[in-house]
This record gives C-alpha cells, sequence and structure tokens, in this order.
C-alpha cells in the first residue's frame, strides 16, 4: 500500500506522514499526540525516525537484516506512531499493533483501517511469529515486575533469534526526581516509593530497577504497573534468556535505547 514512499528520505517521509491526505494514515489531534508521545505533527516523528533507524542497523550488523518479509510487533502502539513509520519498510499485514488500553486500539482502528490491532490486557498472551517486537516509552513507565512480564510475554512471541527494541529512562532522571521532592502530586509518588537520591544513584550503578508509582490516569494504567522508571544497563545485562545488543544514548533521543536478542 505505501509501496511508493519506499525510497523516500527519513525527512520526507516524515513530512508525508505529518502533511496529511488521502495517500498516508490520519493522525489524531494534536494534544492526542502530545499526550501520548510529547509532541505532535512533524516533530513527533523525528524519535521515530532515530530509533527505527537504529534498530535497522543493529538488525543488519548482527547478521539479520529486516526484509519486506520482516514481521514486527508494536507493543504499547499507543496512537501508532511506530506503526506509521514501520509502513515505509513493511506492509501493513506484517505489523501488529497491541496495547493494554482498548481506546487506543479503537483508535488505530479507525484511522488505520488496514492494520492488524489488537487489545492485550495484562496476563493475556501476545501473538507470536515475529521477527522484531519495539515498545518505545513502554519501559520507562512500568515496575519491574510488569517488565519481567512483557519480557516473557515477548520472548513467546518471537521467532528464533528475534530482537525486541525498547526505551527507558536514562539514570539522569534520578536527578529530575530529586527536584520534585516537595512538589505535588510528585512528593507523594516518591515518598511512597522511598527516594532518595543517593541511595538511587547506587542502585541504578549497581544494576537496579527503579520505579515510581504515579499511575497513568485511568484502569488501564494502575499505580502498582504504570508509572515512571528507569531500567539502567546493568538490569538488561542481568536478563536471563536475552543477549543485551545495545544499550546506548543515541543523539537527540530523550531516552536510553535498548535492544536484545533472543537466545
Amino acid at each position: 500500500m505505501f509501496e511508493w514512499a519506499a525510497q523516500m528520505s527519513d525527512d520526507q517521509w516524515a513530512d508525508a506522514l505529518s502533511g496529511g491526505g488521502d495517500s498516508v494514515p490520519a493522525m489524531p489531534p494534536a494534544d492526542v499526540q502530545a499526550m501520548f508521545v510529547g509532541s505532535s505533527g512533524r516533530a513527533s516523528f523525528n524519535e521515530a525516525s532515530i530509533f527505527w533507524g537504529r534498530i535497522k542497523e543493529v538488525m543488519a550488523a548482527e547478521g539479520r537484516p529486516m526484509t519486506s518479509a520482516s514481521c514486527v510487533l508494536d507493543i504499547g502502539v499507543g496512537w501508532g506512531r511506530i506503526y506509521r513509520w514501520a509502513l515505509r519498510d513493511l506492509a501493513a499485514t506484517n505489523i501488529t499493533g497491541i496495547d493494554v488500553d482498548p481506546k487506543t486500539i479503537t483508535m488505530c482502528d479507525e484511522m488505520m483501517p488496514y492494520g492488524d490491532f489488537r487489545h492485550v490486557p495484562p496476563g493475556s498472551d501476545y501473538p507470536v511469529g515475529y521477527d522484531l517486537a519495539v515498545a518505545y516509552s513502554v519501559f520507562s513507565h512500568v515496575s519491574a515486575d510488569v517488565a519481567k512480564s512483557i519480557l516473557a510475554d515477548t520472548y513467546k512471541a518471537l521467532n528464533s533469534g528475534g530482537f525486541v527494541a525498547v526505551t527507558t529512562l536514562l539514570p539522569e532522571h534520578i536527578d529530575v526526581w530529586a527536584t520534585l521532592t516537595s512538589t505535588e502530586p510528585h512528593a507523594s509518588f516518591l515518598s511512597k516509593a522511598k527516594f532518595d537520591q543517593a541511595e538511587w544513584w547506587e542502585r541504578a550503578k549497581n544494576g537496579e530497577h527503579l520505579y515510581v508509582p504515579t499511575g497513568g490516569g485511568d484502569e488501564s494504567r494502575p499505580s502498582d504497573a504504570y508509572g515512571e522508571a528507569v531500567a539502567p544497563e546493568g538490569w538488561w545485562a542481568g536478563l536471563d534468556d536475552w543477549k543485551l545488543v545495545e544499550y546506548s544514548r543515541p543523539s537527540n533521543l530523550p531516552q536510553a535505547l535498548v535492544i536484545l536478542k533472543k537466545i
């Protein structure tokens, strides 16, 4: 459906996606875009470009390059920013978007009726048969238990040797939390988490997962599962059944990029 875009540069594709018209998926209102990803319009695709481009580079370097036959699972699809970006490289039939929030699935279905979008409540099985799973700004929000559960489900969803690429808050976010200890509502959240700036820096250096239970404002994002999270490099390196291929801080990406390979 989007074969016409295959030779476009990243800038051209971002312009096309954000420019509107019958040839590209409709976009949600700007405030909805920003609520999910912190930006809207043309700017919302800048991070998608960096994220997706680096994934393709790493897969190629690992001897498993992305091809038109690759199948991708978009975990936490939201309004479909990464899903849209992938349409330049892959047919919509090769991409599945899942989310715990049924409202996002309804939104994506309406804007991209040719796509494959599925509501997957916590504890439900993921669809299977994928070469790559992506989860942008998911692991920056979930508790350690939920993170491990998502990874376990993702492991089952991936083909042998498949990859998962995610983002998470940088350890420097500890210093951001430190500025909010007297400002509500974060003061209460941080108190509940027993936040201590120096101690949490030591924990991060030791590879511990750090989590502040803020909740996400609706029943699909309760505070025991959803908040703000820092998963440092050592946490990823210590996971069983995965090879940590990359933990990096790409320029112009506000979060750490993590790429794991199923072993």
